[in-house]
Formats: structure tokens, sequence, C-alpha cells
């Protein structure tokens, strides 16, 4: 199955359906499921815009904002899909960036448990994963 590396928070916020663009410079061809690789670099602050969106999401969905430095790392903890690639100069979202190409991703899915100590690749990148698994 296709993964993609992201830093934390990033990938904890795509996992539980709030963060729903993914920025990046490239384009693909591909759609559908993928995994999402939190990797192992320290993680980012967010700015004040993004921090309102994910702290009303949470709001509005129940969910309890951990502290960002518990968040794993070097681990596969969920699965989103995507649904479609475009570029824009800008786009009105608090987690899109300028001048990027947005994946405009749904359906996102946090696992129960990570499965740790993956280490990540540039670019989409296969892992072998059964669904059956988890």
């Amino acid at each position: 199955m296709k993964v993609l590396s992201i830093r934390q928070p990033y990938a904890w916020l795509i996992a539980i359906g709030c963060k729903t663009i993914e920025n990046r410079t490239w384009n693909r061809k591909f759609r559908g499921r993928f995994l999402i690789h939190a990797s192992q670099a320290k993680p980012e602050k967010l700015d004040g815009w993004q921090e309102s969106a994910m702290k009303k999401y949470c709001q509005e969905h129940g969910i309890v904002i951990p502290d960002f430095k518990d968040l794993p790392t070097s681990a596969i903890i969920g699965s989103v899909e995507l649904d479609d690639i475009q570029f824009h100069e800008a786009y009105p979202d608090a987690f899109a960036e300028d001048f990027q190409y947005h994946w405009f991703l749904k359906n996102a899915k946090l696992f129960d448990k990570p499965i740790r100590n993956v280490k990540g690749k540039l670019f989409l990148w296969d892992y072998e994963y059964n669904e059956a698994e988890m």
C-alpha cells in the first residue's frame, strides 16, 4: 500500500480528519487510500490560524488534543483517501500553503495502535500492509 511520511502534528491532524489538505511541491497521478506515516522529526509548531482550526475541529468532534511531544513518530498511524490534487497560488484553508499542490484528503482513519519503528521515505512509498491485522 502507498505511504506518505508527514511530520507531527500534521500526521495526527490528517488521521483524525482535521487537516484535509496536504501541501506538496509535486503532483502525482495516484488517487485512493494511502497510509499516514509520522516521521521521526521533532513536531512542528502550528501557526495561530492552524491552531484555531484544530481547536475548533477537536471541540466539535469531542477529541482531546494531546501534547504534541507525546504523539508517535517513526510510525504508521492511520490512513486517508487522496481524492484530488490541484495547484493553487492561494487557497482559503488554514493548512493550505501558497503556490503548492494541494492534496485533497477525505475519509481519514486513525489507527487504534500505530505500527511502530517504521522508517520513512521521501515521496509516496510502498509498505506491506494487511488491513485485517489492524
